[in-house]
């Protein structure tokens, strides 16, 4: 039987060779800056073509990936840390937590900055913005030594006080950061988010480290997620130490700092949804996404949801025009950029469109399954435990059926080790639903928790750490 006849996959403008051709698309867009090859932009479809004559719903990936850094590259490191003092961290685990930052201290080079900020019912400077080379690092460390565990967790002061140090000695070409170190839920979170874009807007990313069991998860990974940063969940305080190494280890081999994502879609396209960031949309054309920082050899991948109206055969759409921009951390070169363009033919031709792209579904379903997890972990949080227990059970099935519909050894290019993954995560989902039943309500912001077990706190913080993983997809 005569195999069916391919349209050219989307038509795939990667990176700024060949950015002419979007130009002759659109008719006019500005030529990008001439550059290294530090990142790459490329966009993959689901499938071959679009239906004639009914709207529809798409899904096409975004891989924004980094080159390697020469050996002789450094970036000269902007740290901001800052401690969760309160009460609970009473013990040993304010002493896990000095050890960490007397570790961090040791491990920073003369001409990397340092800013260290506690809180607890108030918000105190223990380093002001400095060099080290600029410090008495016998009086820094002395100052650590004084750090009490006291009061309460107000975490807005605590970020306040701390913005307000960055700001006031800001830097030019360092890799800016900020780290938090959190084991309890905040007093009031209202003022959060807003301090959060602004550290965005500053160039902070925020990494965030959830210490124990009772710090909020969903918080301290949406403060990650909305920066560009990372989140953690330690479990004990003495890994908090290597936690701070690989921050730093990190920080002195990134490509990429500040990546933007810009999406425009064409005529009769809108964007429905960028899964796992931010909620469904309706109607939008433009929508950007902070994706934050790579280091070198890393990648995340984007899936963005396209509602198409009905067109006629024959007929090519202008889908999604993507750009990706970012701060060049190896040569200097300030804000560069790389662009990619998604078209696709309309057909009646049945066989060409049951081409479905393996690759992109398997992931999609992945993508849709980790966003699926926080929003469980968050229904919980407010009592709403059946609800958190269907939508787990439902994104389980959507799993299951791609897994079903993508089965054998490297069918369509899909490869184990991705089956691999999404069976790991469909496992993690059975045993977050198994664990929400264990999950009372909490009776008062004092009592978060109310009767929930020990075991589904952890299994939730496991689940949103790798959730979290799944949507910033650096591997």
């Amino acid at each position: 039987m005569d195999r069916p006849r391919r349209f050219p996959r989307a038509l795939h403008l990667v990176g700024l060779g060949l950015v002419a051709a979007a130009i002759a698309v659109f008719g006019h867009r500005d030529r990008a800056p001439e550059a290294p090859d530090l990142v790459s932009l490329a966009a993959t479809a689901d499938r071959e073509a679009v239906a004639a004559g009914a709207a529809t719903t798409m899904v096409v990936r975004l891989d924004v990936a980094a080159a390697a850094r020469s050996e002789d590259a450094e970036i000269g490191v902007n740290l901001g840390l800052l401690l969760d003092t309160s009460g609970s961290m009473a013990g040993e685990p304010i002493e896990q937590a000095r050890a960490a930052v007397h570790a961090l201290v040791d491990q920073l080079r003369p001409h990397d900055r340092l800013t260290i900020v506690t809180f607890d019912s108030r918000a105190q400077v223990v380093q002001a913005s400095t060099e080290l080379d600029d410090l008495d690092l016998r009086a820094l460390h002395g100052r650590i030594d004084e750090i009490r565990a006291e009061g309460t967790t107000d975490l807005a002061a605590g970020l306040g006080t701390l913005l307000t140090q960055l700001n006031a000695s800001p830097t030019v070409g360092d890799l800016d950061r900020i780290v938090v170190v959190g084991d309890g839920v905040p007093n009031d979170a209202g003022p959060i988010a807003g301090q959060v874009e602004a550290a965005r807007q500053a160039g902070y990313a925020i990494t965030t480290l959830g210490v124990g069991l009772d710090y909020d998860e969903v918080l301290l990974g949406e403060m990650a997620r909305a920066s560009g940063g990372r989140f953690h969940h330690v479990e004990h305080g003495a890994a908090l130490a290597d936690s701070f190494a690989a921050e730093i280890f990190g920080a002195q081999r990134q490509v990429a700092a500040n990546v933007w994502l810009q999406l425009s879609t064409g005529p009769g396209v809108t964007i429905a949804r960028v899964v796992g960031h931010g909620p469904p949309m309706s109607g939008v054309h433009q929508h950007g996404v902070v994706l934050g920082e790579l280091a070198e050899g890393e990648s995340q991948e984007v899936f963005v949801e396209l509602a198409i109206e009905a067109a006629a055969p024959g007929t090519t759409l202008e889908l999604l025009d993507a750009v990706v921009a970012y701060d060049d951390r190896v040569g200097g070169a300030g804000r560069l950029e790389r662009r990619a363009f998604v078209s696709m033919p309309v057909s009646e031709d049945a066989a060409v469109l049951a081409l479905r792209d393996a690759d992109v579904e398997l992931g999609v379903a992945a993508a849709r399954a980790a966003a699926a997890t926080i929003d469980a972990i968050a229904m919980t949080q407010q009592g709403d435990v059946a609800g958190a227990a269907a939508l787990l059970y439902a994104n389980e099935q959507a799993l299951d059926r791609s897994l079903a519909g993508n089965a054998g050894e490297g069918k369509n290019g899909v490869t184990e080790q991705q089956r691999d993954g999404v069976v790991r995560q469909r496992e993690e989902l059975g045993r977050l639903r198994g664990e929400v039943r264990n999950a009372a309500p909490k009776a008062s912001a004092q009592d978060r928790w109310g009767a929930a077990s020990d075991g589904y706190r952890r299994v939730a913080k496991e689940a949103n750490a790798a959730a979290v993983d799944v949507l910033q997809a650096h591997r």
